[in-house]
């Protein structure tokens, strides 16, 4: 059964689904027309790393399929990421 906007919420698993496809990640955000999650590879790593990968409600299920705790340092981690890369940066331009 397709997700509804009711049930939405950062860091919700889901399962993408199309005919001969079935993909586990997690939203990240969303809008009227759209869902915007981030997918895992099959080694288990974050399929991509800059940006979540559109998606629309009647492709996506909501299920667990790891452990929440996993996906809630995921989250975090991201959420961070933009300030790691500015010190980063600013730490290089001043050698």
């Amino acid at each position: 059964m397709s997700i509804t906007k009711d049930e939405l919420k950062v860091g919700l698993q889901v399962v993408y689904q199309t005919v001969g496809k079935r993909e586990e990640g997690f939203v990240t955000s969303w809008n009227d027309k759209f869902v915007f999650c981030r997918f895992f590879s099959r080694d288990g790593s974050l399929r991509t790393v800059a940006n979540s990968e559109v998606c629309r409600y009647e492709t996506l299920t909501a299920t667990d399929h790891r452990d929440q705790d996993q996906i809630d340092w995921l989250m975090n981690r991201m959420r961070n990421l933009p300030d790691a890369l500015a010190r980063r940066k600013n730490e290089h331009r001043r050698i």
